[in-house]
């Protein structure tokens, strides 16, 4: 017969292939608190019972929304089980927190592996342990069954195990083996690939205690790029395609521009939502894979189909949204009501708000609330409901089609007009006019235009380009198509 020595129990485990309920009393999980049934371990002399595969759960992860330090698994404490002795530390990694998580047995008192200090069970800061929030789910976590914390000294990091290796979310964790605790030492597995795309420092200059470069060059451009904090009105940045509203690096040859913080992005990051790293893309059409919009700057990719724009790889997994009133969202998988900004079901990315039903899908999460347009001179802002009732003011002032009230829009409120919200973005919002792109139907290099105030004619469909296309920079070709 199979044994087990498990780091959570003082006696060798025996296997069994089956586990049947004793009359009316199941057996309970020590880690998951589910009946027990199909394959298990237990403990003949004390009754203590695991599922096999709660048995076999790594003892350390990693999870992306806690990066740099590791999870560890909580198992059953001594209440259930006094007769069992003090057990070990071990730390495990889970994408999720930045921190080490070791396991622990807590019989009598806890380890905290940060600062290394002992705490009795029925101590205050022991009882603190049975208020904190799972950090995935947002649920209440039941200190008296496994679960993965987070060892370091203030801070409150713990999710249920069930969450950690959710099937679904595989690639979110990562198992660390370590024989000794005290011997486990941190390294960042990025340390050799976290410099940036700049290839070199032209010059530096002081502003306040601060060195800044003022003249640099990145791999991105083939020109250099000098600093200014001189706002520029109408112009993009070329590297996540927003507008210039901070310091930035421009291009004295040319419309390239680049805010500092795009220009100091590490060539490699993780993402809270995969344990594997990203890599930095500065070239290249795509589709964010969270959003769902194309675009032609920076992306963060592990491969062309899991490919993140900037604007989505900041993106938290859970975080306080502005609307009306405030809500705190947090990513949920499983979700599956209506978005309160397009009335669509979600699928994919969702997230929702932990005390109501609020919840927005991962391209609505996006929508800035200051936007602009070019049928309107003022800022248009982004409005949660319409108030007016009057029907004949429901329609969009840019398409002049009826707009759904259930729906958000954009509103001036000088003007008073109202906007459908994809009519004020249009079809493609992120690909930067003058990105250059490759098309097999055209001998020379294309650039992609905005026809904003004159519209050319398209060479193959003879409609106007109205919104994006592609035109030819060769000097006097006048090949141009609607890029769809």
């Amino acid at each position: 017969m199979a044994e087990l020595h498990h780091k959570s129990h003082e006696h060798t485990l025996l296997f069994n292939e089956e586990t049947g309920s004793q009359g009316n009393a199941p057996y309970g999980c020590a880690c998951c608190e589910k009946e027990v049934q199909g394959p298990s371990y237990s403990c003949g002399e004390c009754g203590f019972y695991l599922h096999k595969r709660c048995a076999e759960m790594p003892s350390e992860i990693h999870y992306p929304n806690h990066r740099d330090y590791t999870l560890l698994l909580l198992p059953l404490p001594a209440s259930k089980h006094p007769e069992r002795d003090a057990g070990n530390l071990i730390e495990t990694r889970h994408a999720a927190h930045p921190h080490p998580l070791c396991f622990s047995n807590p019989i009598g008192f806890l380890n905290c592996e940060g600062c290394k200090k002992s705490f009795q069970r029925d101590d205050a800061s022991y009882g603190y342990f049975e208020y904190w929030d799972c950090k995935i789910c947002f649920e209440k976590v039941n200190i008296e069954y496994g679960s993965y914390y987070c060892s370091r000294p203030g801070c409150d990091f713990v999710i249920h195990v069930k969450c950690a290796i959710d099937k679904k979310k595989k690639g979110l964790y990562g198992v660390v083996e370590v024989d000794n605790p005290d011997e486990f030492e941190e390294s960042d597995f990025l340390s050799d690939e976290t410099m940036s795309f700049i290839i070199r420092i032209i010059k530096e200059i002081k502003v306040g205690d601060d060195i800044i470069a003022a003249e640099i060059e990145h791999i991105s451009h083939e020109h250099n790029s000098i600093f200014s904090e001189e706002i520029k009105d109408n112009k993009y940045c070329n590297g996540c395609v927003l507008p210039i509203l901070s310091s930035f690096y421009y291009c004295s040859h040319c419309d390239f521009f680049l805010h500092k913080e795009c220009a100091e992005l590490r060539r490699m990051c993780q993402l809270w939502f995969n344990a594997k790293p990203f890599n930095l893309f500065t070239d290249g059409v795509f589709r964010c894979f969270h959003c769902h919009y194309m675009g032609s700057g920076f992306s963060y990719r592990v491969n062309a189909f899991w490919c993140f724009c900037l604007r989505c790889a900041v993106v938290s997994h859970s975080f306080t949204y502005q609307a009306d009133e405030p809500h705190f969202l947090f990513f949920d998988h499983k979700y599956e009501m209506k978005c309160n900004s397009c009335e669509y079901v979600m699928s994919t990315f969702k997230y929702r708000c932990k005390d109501c039903t609020f919840a927005l899908d991962s391209r609505c999460v996006m929508f800035r609330r200051i936007a602009w347009h070019k049928s309107d001179q003022h800022t248009l802002t982004l409005a949660y409901q319409d108030l007016d009732d009057y029907p004949l003011r429901r329609n969009c002032d840019i398409c002049e089609e009826e707009r759904d009230p259930q729906k958000w829009f954009y509103h001036c409120e000088t003007c008073d007009n109202a906007m459908h919200i994809e009519c004020v973005f249009g079809k493609y919002p992120f690909i930067n006019a003058g990105s250059k792109y490759a098309y097999k139907g055209h001998p020379h290099s294309l650039t992609f235009v905005k026809k904003i105030y004159y519209y050319t004619e398209c060479v193959r469909c003879r409609e106007p380009c109205e919104d994006l296309a592609l035109e030819c920079i060769e000097q006097g070709c006048k090949y141009i198509v609607i890029y769809r």
